[in-house]
């Protein structure tokens, strides 16, 4: 499960503060990976950047928790083609996620 450093670069964003994702203390060295769920296969999710160049395999822990917008969620709500900010760690070699706030885009009317 490799990241590159593009990625990094591409969709991080590193956290200053605690508290700011889900009302949880995030840790020291956690950091934001923001874009699409490309991939699900077990208890990993395939997030890519938008344009799809880069992307990262996460894995979901039973200790992760879920929100859809501000309402909480489970692993059953996330699916392929969601827009995902996954709040993660480094655990050498994996990126482990501690949360998974989902956005969807509005139906067309």
């Amino acid at each position: 499960m490799k990241m590159t450093k593009r990625l990094l670069a591409a969709v991080a964003v590193f956290v200053v503060g605690t508290g700011l994702t889900f009302g949880q203390k995030e840790a020291k060295d956690a950091i934001h990976l923001m874009g699409t769920v490309t991939k699900l296969a077990g208890d990993t999710a395939t997030v890519s950047t938008p344009d799809n160049s880069t992307s990262a395999d996460v894995v979901l822990q039973p200790t992760t928790t879920y929100k859809v917008g501000v309402k909480p969620a489970t692993r059953a709500d996330l699916a392929v083609g969601d827009t995902v900010n996954v709040v993660v760690v480094r655990k050498n070699p994996n990126w482990l996620a501690q949360s998974v706030k989902i956005t969807r885009p509005k139906p067309a009317k």
